[in-house]
């Protein structure tokens, strides 16, 4: 299941008092970063059902050591800026 981390669940209409939540639940991520961190062959179809959102924000990364930002094209195509940021350190 795809899920979604908000910090603040309440300002982002999201189901309270969570805020991790199922993308299926919400129709909009409004802000201006969004970072896909899902295992490495969960990252297209992730950015997939994130570009059919009515609110994106402004910027999306992946955190994949191994992947282009191809892999968030469908984010790309809906005028969102995409990358990839691979940590350095593992957490």
């Amino acid at each position: 299941e795809q899920l979604v981390f908000g910090n603040n669940a309440p300002a982002l209409k999201w189901p309270e008092p969570r805020i991790l939540v199922p993308i299926a639940t919400i129709d909009a991520i409004p802000g201006d970063i969004l970072i896909v961190a899902t295992a490495d062959q969960d990252i297209r179809s992730t950015a997939e059902t994130l570009a059919q959102m009515t609110e994106l924000p402004r910027v999306a990364v992946h955190l994949s050591g191994s992947l282009s930002s191809d892999e968030l094209s469908s984010l790309r195509e809906k005028n969102v800026a995409v990358g990839s940021m691979h940590p350095l350190v593992s957490i």
